[in-house]
Order: structure tokens, then C-alpha cells, then sequence
């Protein structure tokens, strides 16, 4: 920001770093920052609107959302975030219309079916059914979201599947655990480097549902630690290997496996 001060790129950057730190107060201050110098940056107005409607603040979310629906009336992801405030603003039927018109171009967006769900969740006749088909779709996109796990355990119990809705809760401690791993790692990473490869390979796990770059970038953070450290080599070769990339795949695979003692034969 120093060598561009008028420029509003650096405060987006500066953003974006805080809220990896789980520094979200100071990111929302960087992103405000950077409107005040360029008020036609969609991208960061949108992911303020964002993260107020992850407070549950509609009522900060809105002029800003008014305002990107203004500019980009036809752009999916500003319909999905503009649905989810009419919802928490109860407006329903407009929260259904805009959710709906987004789905159909942003099918693995955790929010927008996580907000349909919802809304068959508390519809006037509770559609349990239906919400759980929404719900399994979140999860398949990202398989640790808590939120959807926690919704689903309440559409198994109304539907008086009790035995599922039992594992689903042991799965839901177990990734609440994690996601506090993570965040306490972030939070010590802001002050001190952290040296536990096991944590710094917990928060590239994660990130790599949501963000491949920056999960990479976690799990070779835990290689500078230990260069040989089993879980984090195993979840890069995984994740090349889903994308087909096989030859960088192989690779890590290979440092998995243990060298040949010189005395054998």
C-alpha cells in the first residue's frame, strides 16, 4: 500500500491475508479501505457483502449487494449472495427465486444450496426430503462443512432416521475438532511460525476443498518442517492425482515409499 498508495489492489491483497490469519475484523478493514479508492471493485464489494452475511448481518450486507445487483444484474454470484439476504431478512419467496436462478450456474456453491435447504427446511410444510438432497450435494463439494453437517443431522432426526443422524454427529465433532485445529494454527502462525508439519498439513487439507492454491501452499509449508512427512505428501499426491496430473502425482508417492536398505539383497 506504501509504494501504491492510491491504488486499491494492496488493501484487497492485505485482506485476503488477514482473513487466512482468521483476522476477519482486520480484513473487512482492508477490503472498506480499498472501496474508498476504487468503488467500482466487484470483487471486493461482493466478498464484504459476504462476509457480513456470514455475521448475519443483512441490513450491512444489503446497500452493497443493491448496489452489485445494479452493476451486474445478471451475474450469478451476486444473485446467490442477494438471495441469501432476503432469507435472513425473511423474505422467502424472493430469497427462493434468486437461490434458484443461481443454482442453475453455480451447482457447487455451499452456500446457495446450504440456503435452499433452509428454505425447505422452514417452509410452512418442513420438506426434510427434500433439504437433504441439498444438503448431500454441499457436502460432496466439501465433504468437512460443518454448517451442512449440522443441518443434515436435524433433517435425519425429523425424518426418524435416528442411527444415521447419530454417525452424522460423530462426523460433525470430529470436523468441528479439525476446524479448530485450523484455526488456532492460523491464529499462532500470525505471531510465531508454527513448526507442527501435522497442523500446518491440517489447514492445507482444508483449504484444498476451497481454495487448491492456497491448500498447496499449506502443505508444502509442512515439507519445509519435514520434507518427509507422510500426510502431507499423501494428500499432494491425492490431490494431483484427482486432477490427472499423474506424473506430479507419482512423484510424491514415491517419496512415500520407504528407501531400500543398501544391506538388502
Amino acid at each position: 500500500a506504501e509504494v501504491a498508495p492510491e491504488s486499491a489492489e494492496p488493501f484487497d491483497w492485505r485482506g485476503w491475508i488477514l482473513e487466512r490469519m482468521s483476522d476477519r475484523e482486520g480484513a473487512m478493514t482492508e477490503y472498506k479501505r480499498a472501496l474508498e479508492l476504487d468503488p467500482n471493485f466487484v470483487l471486493v464489494r461482493l466478498r464484504l457483502a459476504e462476509m457480513y452475511l456470514h455475521r448475519s448481518d443483512p441490513l450491512a450486507a444489503l446497500p452493497h449487494l443493491e448496489l452489485l445487483h445494479k452493476q451486474c444484474p445478471d451475474r450469478p454470484d451476486v444473485l446467490a449472495r442477494l438471495g441469501q439476504c432476503r432469507f435472513l431478512q425473511g423474505e422467502t419467496e424472493e430469497a427462493r427465486r434468486l437461490l434458484e436462478a443461481a443454482v442453475a450456474q453455480l451447482p457447487n456453491d455451499s452456500d446457495v444450496l446450504i440456503y435452499l435447504a433452509k428454505l425447505e427446511m422452514q417452509a410452512a410444510s418442513p420438506r426434510p426430503a427434500e433439504a437433504e438432497v441439498w444438503l448431500r450435494r454441499a457436502l460432496t463439494v466439501d465433504p468437512t462443512d460443518t454448517e451442512a453437517e449440522y443441518l443434515l443431522i436435524a433433517c435425519l432426526q425429523s425424518q426418524g432416521r435416528s442411527e444415521e443422524a447419530q454417525a452424522m454427529i460423530k462426523r460433525h465433532d470430529h470436523d468441528q475438532a479439525v476446524m479448530k485445529r485450523v484455526n488456532e494454527t492460523l491464529r499462532q502462525e500470525a505471531d510465531n511460525p508454527v513448526t507442527d508439519p501435522a497442523a500446518l498439513t491440517d489447514v492445507g487439507v482444508l483449504f484444498l476443498r476451497g481454495n487448491e492454491r492456497v491448500g498447496r501452499y499449506w502443505l508444502h509449508r509442512a515439507l519445509e518442517r519435514d520434507p518427509g512427512y507422510p500426510p502431507a505428501l499423501k494428500a499432494l499426491a491425492d490431490h494431483y492425482q484427482s486432477k490427472g496430473e499423474h506424473e506430479k502425482a507419482a512423484a510424491y508417492r514415491l517419496k512415500l515409499k520407504p528407501e531400500k536398505s543398501a544391506a538388502s539383497p
